[in-house]
């Protein structure tokens, strides 16, 4: 029934632009159009609605050509079409230069091309503009992150917040430019805050529990590291700080079960593995560690460290083939020496100071997953889409800024995409 209803509409609206096209009223039949590529919008005909839109660029008035462009250069963007999404902000700023959405998505394509100085003086014209485009100040607010300059960044996002309060993405960007502006407890308020807003989310969970381990509170830490594990049990970083939690705390059984998920998630990092064994090991389960071990040389025969632990083990166990892995040890402590020789000293140094010096171990750092905001006037006025990572691509730090769409060329608005 949906569907035939959609047939109808669209059929009718054909109707209608052809009927209102053969009358006085052309600039009627402008803005029916470009309802018309809105509701192509709505029901994700992104073809469809490119195509409508394209047929403006005929059109001989400025203002309409505008909006057309505008919301093309929106879709390449969220295509990630940049050349042609920079090719429609061009045309749309020449079209009508003081169409706010036009100046916004023209500082979105240079903020993706790293020119944040130019990208500001777009976001800042689109501000003078329309002072209360939303989309520019948060762009502003991003670009001034980039360049440095995080007290005014800071400054735009608290006018973001009275004038939309409670956005997570608005939450997220006042608690990082305090974190930059070395203000820890401000950050952290912030934080809670967003937390409020996104109780389940399980990269904010994860940062939660980065504070308060610095703060070394490892209670609070382990509560939310445990919660963020709860709503995303596949993240390495996390399953490696509770299992590390439960061996300080001398629960290696526990410990276990946190290190199997990460060398499943990371089956050639043989430091899972290896993990999962030393629990055993140092819980005193003998045998289940030496078969993990021997499991582990298997696949990985020239890991130097997993033959030394089976010497050992197989030496306190009095075992036969204790001879047979000294001499493989012996063997792979060679070529692990000839391999340092011939990278020479000062490709090992290279490789030392890329490593920090220590055991590859889990960037405890933000991962790459972001808040996707794709704000605009028209298609999701901060409408802020699930942010569990399985769903979309999320990280800290936003990887493109918000861009601008308008409907027609009077400004009025939709509810596309909004929740």
């Amino acid at each position: 029934m949906d569907i035939v209803l959609r047939v109808l509409s669209l059929n009718c609206r054909r109707r209608c632009v052809d009927v209102v096209k053969g009358s006085t009223f052309l600039e009627l039949a402008h803005e029916m159009e470009i309802n018309k590529a809105v509701l192509f919008l709505k029901q994700k005909e992104f073809s469809a609605a490119i195509e409508t839109l394209k047929s403006f660029e005929r059109k001989k008035d400025a203002k309409v050509a505008s909006v057309a462009a505008t919301n093309l250069a929106f879709l390449y963007l969220l295509q990630k079409d940049y050349p042609q999404a920079n090719h429609y902000a061009d045309v749309a700023v020449s079209a009508d230069h003081y169409n706010p959405g036009a100046l916004v998505n023209k500082g979105c394509c240079i903020y993706l091309q790293g020119d944040f100085h130019k990208s500001l003086e777009y976001f800042k014209e689109a501000l003078v503009n329309e002072a209360t485009c939303v989309e520019a100040l948060y762009n502003l607010g991003l670009s001034l992150k980039k360049v440095g300059h995080y007290e005014d960044a800071l400054e735009c996002f608290s006018k973001l917040q009275a004038m939309l309060p409670n956005r997570p993405q608005v939450l997220y960007q006042l608690a990082t430019a305090c974190d930059l502006l070395k203000r820890k407890d401000q950050s952290l308020d912030w934080y809670m805050q967003l937390l409020n807003v996104v109780p389940t989310d399980p990269e904010l969970l994860h940062q939660m529990g980065i504070i308060f381990d610095a703060r070394e509170d490892k209670q609070q830490a382990f509560q939310y590291y445990y919660d963020s594990y709860r709503n995303y049990p596949s993240d390495p970083r996390v399953s490696t700080w509770l299992g590390a939690y439960f061996i300080e705390a001398e629960v290696y059984e526990k410990a276990v079960s946190y290190f199997e998920r990460a060398a499943v998630m990371q089956p050639s990092e043989v430091k899972w593995q290896l993990m999962v064994a030393s629990c055993h090991r140092r819980s005193g389960n003998y045998q289940k560690a030496l078969a993990i071990y021997k499991g582990i040389h298997r696949k990985f025969p020239d890991n130097v460290e997993c033959l030394k632990f089976i010497v050992r083990l197989c030496s306190d166990m009095r075992l036969q083939e204790v001879d047979r892995y000294a001499a493989l040890l012996d063997k792979a402590e060679e070529a692990r020496a000839n391999r340092e020789r011939e990278i020479g000293p000062r490709g090992s140094g290279k490789a030392r100071r890329e490593n920090g010096g220590n055991e590859p171990t889990v960037n405890e750092g933000r991962s790459k997953h972001a808040f996707r905001i794709l704000t605009s006037r028209t298609v999701c006025v901060f409408s802020f889409p699930r942010i569990f990572r399985c769903w979309c691509d999320f990280d800290f730090e936003p990887i493109r800024p918000v861009c601008g769409c308008v409907t027609s060329k009077i400004g009025a608005t939709s509810d596309v995409g909004q929740k």
